[in-house]
């Protein structure tokens, strides 16, 4: 059954592409760890001394390339044999110096600039920490910044096919074009986010966590309508028109009417965003509340140039 802040519904359900989830580090850690921290197969021995709990053959935490519980997961080549990348054999983005780790984003986009800028920040200063402890197994980590600026996914992914190790710790917005080239090139992922239904069940990744496909959470309403009842008695949507997230949104208007609310306009943008007031003008007087589907400087000067004024404007995903 779902849960009480769920909704089942019956066509698939997208989590929100513009929903930026904070496991960036979490994900790096990871593949830091996979590629440079090994084990034993058994527990080691702890002991008490001065009341306090040390693990027999750990290192301090707070040392050189200590992440928390993982451990000593940086640190420089364990002997000379090590500094040679795998063993001779060639591996994409292995050299034996570096390794190329991609972080998909889409900073640069001009509908919603600065979309996951976070994503490689985080990554370069978890690189930069890790390198000072010597790098993984004695290979400094370089981040490559895979901005896909929104609509230039699959070409990034291309590119990433050519030097990279893996993609780990960012996300695309418009994933689903990344699918096909990701797995031709056999280019494994850790990402931070997984926009689609269809990429969250792609392969070759590891997938930090997963949304349903049946469900749409429809909680903020729940919490925002004994205040708000008028208002979401004239909701008007605004979402971009691509599948991954206009199909979300057309269900999650379903999902609010079923719950007494009524959708009074749902308005789909082109990629572009050419002449958005073309869209916002039809909201004017017939929807009170605004749900975005993302957030643009755009929508925003269409609604003062038409004068639209809902009395609130809802992002779901942020």
């Amino acid at each position: 059954m779902p849960s009480p802040r769920t909704h089942q519904i019956n066509r698939p359900v997208r989590r929100n592409p513009l929903r930026w989830p904070a496991t960036l580090l979490v994900a790096t850690t990871l593949v830091a760890s996979a590629c440079g921290h090994t084990s034993s197969g058994s527990a080691p021995k702890s002991t008490e001394t001065g009341g306090a709990t040390t693990t027999a053959g750990a290192v301090p935490s707070g040392a050189p390339g200590v992440f928390g519980s993982l451990g000593k997961i940086c640190g420089p080549a364990s002997d000379k044999s090590a500094g040679s990348a795998n063993g001779g054999v060639k591996v994409r983005g292995v050299t034996d110096t570096d390794i190329h780790i991609g972080v998909l984003n889409d900073a640069g986009n001009t509908l919603s600039p600065g979309l996951g800028a976070a994503y490689p920040r985080v990554a370069k200063a978890f690189a930069t920490w890790c390198n000072a402890a010597g790098g993984i197994n004695g290979r400094k980590i370089v981040i490559e910044d895979r901005d896909a600026k929104l609509f230039n996914a699959a070409a990034v992914v291309t590119d990433a096919c050519q030097s990279d190790f893996m993609l780990v710790g960012g996300g695309a917005a418009l994933d689903e074009p990344t699918i096909a080239p990701r797995e031709k090139c056999g280019l494994g992922s850790i990402p931070a986010i997984n926009a689609s239904y269809p990429d969250q069940t792609s392969k070759l990744q590891a997938v930090v966590g997963r949304a349903s496909p049946t469900e749409s959470n429809w909680g903020l309403f729940r919490v925002l309508q004994p205040e708000h009842a008028s208002a979401f008695d004239k909701i008007g949507i605004v979402a971009l028109d691509t599948p991954t997230v206009r199909g979300p949104y057309e269900s999650f208007a379903k999902v609010l009417e079923s719950k007494g609310m009524k959708v009074t306009s749902f308005q789909a943008i082109s990629q572009n965003l050419d002449n958005v007031r073309t869209y916002i003008q039809p909201l004017v007087g017939k929807s009170d509340a605004l749900v975005l589907a993302f957030t643009a400087p755009a929508i925003f000067q269409a609604m003062a140039d038409v004068g639209y004024t809902p009395s609130l404007v809802v992002d779901p995903g942020s």
